[in-house]
């Protein structure tokens, strides 16, 4: 931890980047339980940001984290996702794009 993230988090008392990536994390879940999608770029990335930047108190960060694990918890009981992924698709498609890596690689070289 560098010495300006120490200092974040001796002013607002928790690590407020750690906090940040817990909901962040905890929101995508539920995205991708729910919609099959997992969204990168974030609708909500300025709250992200403030929370990053230590504007939530830390009681604010447990109490969306609750809300979020509870949802979580309730997204994964619905889920119409499979209990275990394709081994044999994803190595396909790991196959796939590494070829397609090769090509490009190729072309650009000749």
């Amino acid at each position: 931890m560098g010495q300006k993230r120490r200092e974040l988090v001796r002013r607002v008392g928790y690590d407020a980047k750690n906090a940040a990536h817990l909901i962040r994390l905890l929101r995508m879940g539920i995205e991708f339980l729910t919609e099959g999608a997992l969204y990168v770029e974030r609708a909500d990335a300025p709250e992200l940001l403030d929370i990053k930047r230590g504007a939530w108190p830390l009681d604010k960060v447990k109490a969306e984290a609750e809300r979020l694990f509870a949802l979580s918890q309730e997204a994964y009981v619905r889920s119409s996702l499979p209990s275990e992924p394709d081994q044999d698709a994803a190595e396909r498609l790991c196959i796939e794009m590494i070829s397609e890596w090769f090509q490009l690689k190729d072309s650009i070289a000749t």
